[in-house]
């Protein structure tokens, strides 16, 4: 907690650890919960990994802004398919 008062933080990665247990897991859910509405207070960007499933998203959806990556928006990519996606990307983005 210290970093987030002592380091100029302006986003926030939820680890898989946490995100993974979204759908079976109060705790889980709870601990995720309770991070995205801090970082909210704060105006900290929020990024949850390895969201996989729809009910995973569902479940981020109804707990806040967050922003979300895994599978569930693309799968894996190879070095160059990651590149050309990030360039196809760009251009959609211009």
């Amino acid at each position: 907690m210290t970093y987030f008062k002592n380091y100029p933080i302006d986003t926030l990665k939820i680890d898989r650890s946490l995100s993974r247990d979204l759908t079976n897991d109060k705790h889980s859910r709870e601990i995720v919960a309770s991070i995205i509405a801090m970082c909210f207070s704060v105006q900290i960007k929020t990024i949850v990994e390895f969201v996989e499933t729809e009910e995973q998203q569902r479940i981020l959806d109804e707990l806040g802004s967050v922003h979300c990556q895994g599978y569930l928006f693309n799968p894996v990519l190879t070095p160059d398919k990651a590149f050309e996606y990030i360039k196809n990307m760009n251009q959609i983005m211009d």
